[in-house]
């Protein structure tokens, strides 16, 4: 189950999440996914006047590769569909966005990837 969660809740996890370069900053709303009323990921997002920024996707490293990450994705691209989405990305998360139809805009030289989604182009 996905859900608008609080920012307190994912603290605990506040160091694995930097040993990901991710932070929860300059974000607006974040979601949550439980499985059994464990938390096992959260995403966030930006909102400006213009677009939204899909930002910090995280998933705890005991549930990774089960879908968790594709659907906070899918999640959010529904309930965000009224103004052109864009994202920054790790090489990690490149292929998941691509299958959801996000398209490159800009490549930074660390591997990381500004998209769009394609519907917004």
């Amino acid at each position: 189950m996905i859900k608008e969660i609080e920012f307190d809740i994912v603290k605990e996890y506040e160091n694995e999440m930097k040993q990901s370069m991710l932070t929860l900053a300059s974000i607006d709303s974040l979601y949550g996914e439980f499985l059994n009323g464990v938390l096992v990921g959260w995403a966030g997002v930006k909102k400006t006047k213009s677009k939204y920024i899909f930002k910090t996707a995280f998933v705890r490293k005991e549930y990774r590769n089960k879908g968790t990450y594709g659907r906070l994705l899918r999640y959010r691209m529904a309930k965000y569909s009224d103004k052109p989405i864009e994202t920054n990305c790790t090489p990690m998360s490149f292929n998941n966005l691509l299958r959801n139809k996000f398209k490159v805009i800009k490549e930074y030289k660390n591997g990381c990837k500004k998209l769009k989604h394609e519907n917004t182009l």
